[in-house]
C-alpha cells in the first residue's frame, strides 16, 4: 500500500495538464500512487492520461462521465488504496519536495490532517523554498484557523488527509461553490484537530476563466450562503458565528461590486436584512476583524451609498 494516494480531477485542462502531472512525477518521495479521474473531458485531457499512466505505472486512470470535480474527486478517493489523500488541481504545481516535507512532518506528530501554504502564480512557477516551523491546533483553535487563516485557505489541495477522516461523501456533497471548505469541515470535525507546516508547497496557477473567476452567478451566492449556514448551524462559538457574519458581508458586498447588481437585488435585500438582524450581536464578536465591524456599519447605509464605496474600495476574492 501506497504512503499516499494523490488524486487529480481532470476536465478539460488543455495544456496545463502534462506540466501538473510532470510536477508530480518529479517528487523526491517516491512511496506514493496518482488517481487521474477524467471527468468526461472533451479536448483530449483524458487521452493524455491514458499516455502518462502507460509509461508511469504509478498512475492510474479511472473514466467517467462528466459528473463535476466533486464527484470526481470522490471516486478517486474510492479508488485510493493508500494511507494519506492529497487532492491536487490539473493545472495547478507542487514544490519539488511537497510529499517529503508534509510526509515527514504528518508522521511526526500523526496528524490526521496537515495542511501548508499555496503560493497563486501567473505563468512561470514560484522557486521552490524550504519548510520552516511546524504548529499543532486543537478544537476552537483549529475551527479558527480552518474558517479565517487565509495562509491555510479553504481548498484541499494544500493538505495531507488520513484516509479515514476524509470520506468521498464529504467531497461529494451536492455543492459547486464553497464545496472544498465544506468537505474540509467535515473532515476537520471528525479528526479534531490539525497540524499546519509553514511551507510554501503548492502552486495554485492564476487562469482567466477559471471556476473561481466566473462572472457572478445566483449560485455563486446562495451556495456560498447554504455551506456557511451548515457550518453555523446550531454552533455558538464566537469564531464560527464571526465566520457566518463575515460570509453574510461578503456576499453582500460582491452583488454590490456588479455592473449588473440590481439583477441581484432580490438577493442583496435579503442578505442586508440578516446583517442588519445580526448587527448588535456581531459588534460583540471577538474573533470577527474591526475592518469587518466597520464594513457592517457601513453596510446599514442605503445600498446605492455602500456600492459606491464597495466599488473604490475593495476587490473581488475567491
Amino acid at each position: 500500500m501506497a504512503t499516499v494516494s494523490i488524486i487529480v480531477p481532470v476536465y478539460n485542462v488543455g495544456e496545463y495538464l502534462l506540466p501538473c502531472l510532470d510536477s508530480l512525477a518529479a517528487q523526491s518521495f517516491r512511496d506514493w500512487e496518482c488517481i487521474l479521474v477524467d471527468d468526461g473531458s472533451t479536448d483530449g485531457s483524458g487521452e493524455v492520461c491514458d499516455r502518462y499512466a502507460a509509461v508511469d505505472s504509478r498512475f492510474r486512470v479511472v473514466h467517467q462521465p462528466n459528473s463535476g470535480v466533486a464527484a470526481a474527486r470522490a471516486a478517486g478517493v474510492r479508488a485510493a488504496a493508500g494511507e494519506y489523500l492529497w487532492f491536487v488541481d490539473g493545472d495547478d504545481l507542487a514544490h519539488p519536495r511537497f510529499l517529503e516535507e508534509m510526509t515527514t512532518a504528518v508522521h511526526s506528530g500523526d496528524f490526521p490532517i496537515l495542511g501548508c501554504r499555496v503560493i497563486p502564480f501567473y505563468g512561470n512557477p514560484p522557486q521552490p523554498g524550504a519548510a520552516g516551523d511546524c504548529q499543532i491546533w486543537e478544537g476552537e483553535e483549529a475551527t479558527h484557523h480552518l474558517l479565517h487563516d487565509k495562509a491555510l485557505d479553504y481548498g484541499l489541495y494544500n493538505r495531507l488527509f488520513r484516509r479515514d477522516v476524509m470520506m468521498p461523501e464529504f467531497l461529494d456533497n451536492g455543492f459547486k461553490y464553497n464545496e472544498d471548505l465544506l468537505a474540509n469541515w467535515y473532515a476537520l470535525e471528525r479528526a479534531g484537530k490539525m497540524a499546519f507546516l509553514d511551507f510554501g508547497g503548492y502552486f495554485y496557477r492564476q487562469v482567466e476563466g477559471s471556476a473561481s473567476r466566473k462572472k457572478l452567478t445566483v449560485p455563486f451566492i446562495t451556495q456560498q450562503w447554504q455551506v456557511a449556514g451548515l457550518i453555523a448551524r446550531d454552533r455558538r462559538e464566537d469564531t464560527i458565528r464571526s465566520f457566518y457574519y463575515e460570509k453574510l458581508l461578503y456576499l453582500y458586498s460582491m452583488i454590490l461590486r456588479q455592473d449588473h447588481w440590481q439583477e441581484f437585488s432580490y438577493l442583496g435585500s435579503t442578505l442586508q436584512g440578516f446583517i442588519r438582524k445580526e448587527f448588535s450581536a456581531a459588534l460583540g464578536y471577538k474573533t470577527l476583524p474591526l475592518g469587518m465591524k466597520l464594513a457592517a456599519c457601513l453596510s446599514l447605509l442605503p445600498p446605492a451609498w455602500y456600492r459606491g464605496i464597495c466599488r473604490a474600495l475593495l476587490k473581488d476574492r475567491r
